[in-house]
């Protein structure tokens, strides 16, 4: 196919609303070819990792890897206790998506594409049928040696969407749970939408 083609399909879908999972793959799948025609799968990591998450049923790549190292610094901070603050801002950066779409809107903007998706209400409705797509797919970091110590080393996400009863409307709100060695640690809800406060809320299983 050729990049005439392809961003041929990604404007087109990026023209209207979000209405559907297959819609998401679609924009995700094109994405991901044109990351990898003009080799910039290192320059847009996370875009291209949240890419990749949309089409296997389960993520043991290096990126994956990554981003569980990442989350594990930031996870780590929480108990320092002067730096408690930067691993919750880490934290939230990764578990509400907004590297994902920081990256993404600087993607569509290099290749002169719309990137109304990126807005905020386009992108809940974006990130809604993105979540169902990959809930319960995990990401998994192996146990090699070079990681380290880990406070968890799978993720596992899931997506559900919950009615405000205080606001006209409802919001996605997805979980994020935490695995070492396939024992729960903890889990964290990020609560996403117009209709929600912007709000992640962790809990600890066990120690």
């Amino acid at each position: 196919m050729t990049e005439e083609a392809i961003v041929g399909k990604l404007r087109t879908e990026l023209q209207g609303r979000i209405v559907s999972e297959c819609q998401v793959i679609c924009i995700l799948v094109e994405t991901r070819k044109l990351l990898d025609l003009h080799r910039q799968a290192k320059a847009f990591n996370i875009l291209n990792l949240y890419c990749n998450w949309a089409v296997h049923i389960r993520l043991d790549l290096a990126a994956a890897q990554n981003l569980i190292v990442e989350l594990n610094h930031s996870y780590f901070r929480l108990n320092t206790g002067e730096t408690a603050e930067h691993g919750f801002k880490g934290l939230w950066n990764y578990l509400s998506f907004d590297h994902f779409r920081k990256q993404f809107r600087a993607f569509l903007s290099f290749h002169h594409l719309p990137t109304t998706i990126c807005g905020n209400v386009l992108w809940q409705q974006f990130l809604h049928y993105y979540s169902l797509v990959i809930q319960d797919c995990p990401l998994e970091c192996s146990a090699s040696g070079n990681v380290g110590h880990l406070h968890f080393d799978k993720i596992v996400l899931s997506a559900s969407t919950v009615e405000n009863v205080s606001k006209a409307g409802s919001y996605v709100q997805i979980t994020w749970c935490l695995y070492l060695r396939d024992k729960l640690i903890s889990d964290w809800n990020c609560a996403l939408g117009a209709n929600a406060s912007r709000a992640l809320i962790g809990r600890r299983i066990l120690k």
